[in-house]
């Protein structure tokens, strides 16, 4: 995947064209409770999710796990 040239990734200066994304962070919950008729999930952990031959929208949701609080960590190939 590379970045957007208008994109926020861009434009942070962080990122430039031609960086492949190799993995980002992701929210998973690894035990679910049932009470009753409710399961809750707990056991929150932060995974580096890779990236390679995953598609766009799947990228987007395990980026979108992430709290909004809470930074995203992006592992980038830098192309020189």
């Amino acid at each position: 995947m590379h970045p957007a040239a208008n994109g926020n990734a861009f434009k942070s200066g962080l990122v430039n064209v031609g960086d492949k994304l190799l993995a980002v962070s992701a929210v998973v919950f690894n035990k679910t409770t049932e009470y009753g008729e409710v399961n809750v999930r707990s056991g929150e952990e932060t995974i580096k999710f890779m990236t390679k031959g995953e598609r766009f929208d799947t990228v987007m949701a395990a980026i979108q796990t992430n709290p909004s609080q809470r930074l995203v960590t992006l592992d980038l190939q830098k192309c020189i």
